[in-house]
């Protein structure tokens, strides 16, 4: 359970952000207020998340530890039942946040006293970044057009880890690196973007240079709409091991945040690692009328859009009527 301390000192930074204040309007003559109850129910489930942890961690007392979970997985259930107003909704966030910490860590746990019983300890190996593959031919690429009104619900392939051969260093504790993306990929898919972050954070904790896990963390936070975290994870990213798919996603990123010209130098990058990109194509077409409408511009997007069909990109009626100025 090595990453239960960080973990906790994440959920005690999260339930103390933004706290309630404790000034006279605080509090009642008839009672504590609203916001004190908030508050204390708050404060025991972060109790219970502590004890938990520490029977895991300092005690490998597993079975006491998913008793503890569960117990603060119920205290939580049933928080968001009795604080369901629209005012409440930053409060049953911290709630559901330390749900999902519990629920993942009860995973864990069940998943190493099972390996312990079968004797058969998951072996896992990370993948450097110069072993991560280029998607196979006709895999979709992880990225999404420029024009999408919003992020795009379902996470883009990523070249799959390397095949589990050896012990590593540093392993996550129950779930091997491959097994901890797939569920990060599935939460992503369900736009449970703080299940994935937390999740994605446990494998570049196991394997710093993961690309897959450092990639899916710039997604999932494009995904939230945190496009300034989004566009750090992906520089660090593009200078140990840059990739189609990784400047694709720079160029939404950059798009959406308004940055045109930046936009348009990621996907450049993009061409220039796979000239036979067709996203890389068809998001320059959409970009290049952000700049300017003059004719010459337009008729280089134009000349993108048609090479994006050759290379298979579905026709876009709407970009098409921008690109001839109607």
């Amino acid at each position: 359970m090595k990453g239960s301390m960080l973990r906790r000192g994440a959920l005690a930074a999260l339930l103390a952000c933004g706290g309630f204040a404790r000034e006279a309007r605080a509090f009642s003559l008839f009672g504590p207020s609203r916001e004190v109850k908030i508050e204390r129910a708050l404060k025991e489930i972060q109790d219970l998340v502590k004890k938990a942890d520490d029977a895991a961690l300092l005690l490998e007392d597993f079975e006491a530890a998913l008793k503890l979970y569960q117990e603060a997985i119920e205290k939580t259930r049933a928080f968001e039942k009795n604080f369901s107003r629209e005012e409440d909704s930053d409060a049953r966030f911290k709630a559901e946040w330390a749900r999902n910490n519990c629920e993942m860590q009860q995973y864990q746990i069940a998943h190493l006293l099972a390996t312990r019983m079968n004797e058969k300890p998951i072996a896992v190996t990370p993948a450097p970044p110069e072993a991560a593959a280029p998607p196979p031919a006709g895999a979709e690429v992880p990225s999404r057009r420029l024009d999408d009104a919003a992020p795009a619900a379902t996470p883009a392939a990523v070249p799959p880890p390397a095949r589990d051969t050896a012990p590593a260093a540093a392993a996550l504790p129950a779930l091997s690196i491959g097994e901890a993306l797939r569920w990060a990929r599935d939460q992503i898919r369900m736009e449970r973007h703080e299940r994935a972050k937390a999740t994605l954070a446990e494998v570049i904790r196991a394997d710093p240079s993961n690309p897959d896990a450092r990639f899916l963390l710039a997604l999932v936070n494009f995904q939230a709409g945190r496009n300034d975290v989004a566009e750090m994870c992906l520089g660090d990213l593009l200078e140990d091991a840059p990739s189609e798919a990784a400047w694709l996603l720079l160029g939404a990123v950059r798009h959406q945040s308004g940055d045109i010209p930046g936009a348009i130098e990621a996907l450049d990058h993009a061409l220039k690692a796979n000239p036979a990109s067709a996203l890389a194509y068809y998001n320059l077409a959409q970009a290049l009328p952000d700049v300017s409408d003059d004719p010459p511009i337009l008729a280089t997007a134009r000349a993108y859009y048609q090479r994006a069909l050759e290379l298979g990109a579905a026709g876009d009626a709407a970009l098409e009527a921008k690109l001839n100025g109607k």
